[in-house]
């Protein structure tokens, strides 16, 4: 994955597009009075890292030479990157790989899967996730309650191992929302994945149907999906409240959903993951919003918005 690292040692996990200066807005945030708010962009396009100057006051330099405000500029792995004048501490682009999270430890190194979200040590049984919720990677043990947000070069112990998280940065990354597919055939947003979802009169079985599109998927039974059907359960219903907004429908506390399924949190943690792993298996880019977290008060929401819940 690409990165970047200065001389010092700092290091920075690069995204689609991570912008450099002094703004608080930049990904890449640099103090040098020299340096623009905006500074500059590097961006990733059709396998080749890119740096742009954009019309900086003191200019970018590569490999000591002056860039030409907005014209874009091929990078390769050592090229050294100066913002501001010369003199400037440089910053070299160590990895040109491209962008996407990843975990590191001890020469091993875990990728996230298409729909970004990353397990570690595996997708089999994973001690963590890490997956982007909005302009914050959400970071999930399973063993307890410890969800957190998670930022880039963070060290996190899973195993008995410590691992580095490479995150890029968000800014640029978000999904667009809708029913929007991408090149590849995938699947862009669950917010345009739409759920009809049939129960036994005992509820002891549930069938989930997934619209993704113009095209219709009857998702494999799993003990999960009773958690699916609560979860929509709270949704539709607060949705007829008029004193709370779409932001507030359907959040229950994950306490209270374990309770009511009547299985451990850790379990519950197992199940959240296996929603989204299934999901992921349809192509849907951003898998892991299927079940959204609030890290601060331990709730958590069934991310699909279009709903239907009926008796089978």
């Amino acid at each position: 994955m690409g990165t970047i690292r200065e001389e010092s040692g700092r290091r920075l996990t690069l995204g689609n597009r991570t912008i450099v200066g002094r703004s608080e807005a930049c990904a890449l945030r640099l103090e040098d009075p020299r340096v623009s708010g905006e500074h500059a962009a590097i961006f990733h396009r059709q396998r080749t890292w890119y740096v742009r100057d954009l019309a900086s006051r003191n200019g970018t330099m590569l490999n000591e030479r002056y860039l030409r405000p907005g014209k874009p500029q091929a990078l390769a792995a050592g090229d050294r990157l100066t913002f501001g004048a010369r003199g400037a501490r440089p910053w070299v682009l160590a990895d040109e790989s491209p962008p996407g999270p990843r975990a590191v430890c001890e020469g091993q190194i875990v990728m996230a899967g298409s729909s970004s979200l990353l397990m570690i040590p595996d997708g089999d049984e994973p001690g963590l996730t890490v997956h982007a919720d909005g302009r914050h990677w959400i970071a999930e043990h399973f063993e307890g309650d410890d969800v957190f947000h998670a930022i880039d070069q963070m060290s996190v112990e899973v195993g008995g191992k410590r691992w580095r998280l490479e995150l890029p940065s968000l800014e640029a990354q978000q999904p667009d929302p809708g029913t929007t597919v991408d090149g590849t055939g995938r699947f862009k947003g669950v917010a345009g994945v739409s759920f009809r979802i049939q129960h036994s009169r005992d509820e002891e079985y549930v069938r989930i149907s997934a619209r993704l599109g113009m095209r219709k998927h009857v998702l494999d039974g799993r003990a999960f999906h009773y958690m699916v059907l609560v979860l929509a359960r709270a949704r539709l219903s607060d949705a007829l409240r008029e004193d709370l907004t779409p932001d507030e429908h359907g959040w229950v506390y994950a306490e209270d959903l374990a309770r009511d399924l009547g299985i451990t949190r850790p379990r519950l943690n197992v199940y959240i993951f296996r929603a989204r792993k299934q999901l992921e298996g349809l192509g849907v880019d951003d898998a892991a919003r299927i079940i959204q977290r609030r890290p601060q008060t331990q709730q958590l929401r069934l991310g699909v918005e279009d709903l239907e819940v009926a008796p089978r």
